[in-house]
């Protein structure tokens, strides 16, 4: 527990010991497990976008200006790119959820498939995060 608390000066670490550890974790190049920090808080601060284009225009906006609000709020952006395929999307989407987001955007030319709702339902199994369906621009 003292390497995860020195870097955040706790209380409980006395400086002599936050020092020798900083020191370490230097010396090691150091860097956190985000892995380990999920299961510990249960957030991978990691957000999903699927989109059936990422060279159109209107799906490269919404992937550059989400990446760029999520950032501000120590969030980070997982982007994959369907090509307008509903089997392809679909295993996207499972995959991208396999790796426990917090949140999942898609965005796609076409009405979901059935397998798309099934994944939306049961990634919002958690009733505190909020869910947001079937909207279009």
């Amino acid at each position: 527990m003292t390497v995860s608390k020195a870097p955040k000066n706790h209380p409980d670490i006395a400086k002599a010991t936050r020092e020798r550890v900083m020191a370490k974790i230097k010396e090691l190049n150091y860097r956190p497990n985000p892995m380990a920090w999920c299961l510990v808080t249960g957030r991978s601060f990691l957000v999903g976008l699927t989109v059936a284009d990422l060279i159109h225009p209107l799906f490269s906006e919404i992937a550059k200006s989400l990446s760029s609000a999520l950032l501000k709020k120590d969030f980070f952006l997982l982007v994959a790119s369907s090509e307008s395929d509903a089997v392809l999307e679909d295993a996207e989407i499972d995959h991208m959820l396999a790796h426990r987001l917090d949140a999942l955007v898609v965005a796609t030319t076409r009405s979901p498939s059935e397998n798309c709702a099934r994944s939306a339902r049961r990634a919002t199994a958690d009733p505190s995060r909020p869910r947001l369906s079937g909207f279009s621009l």
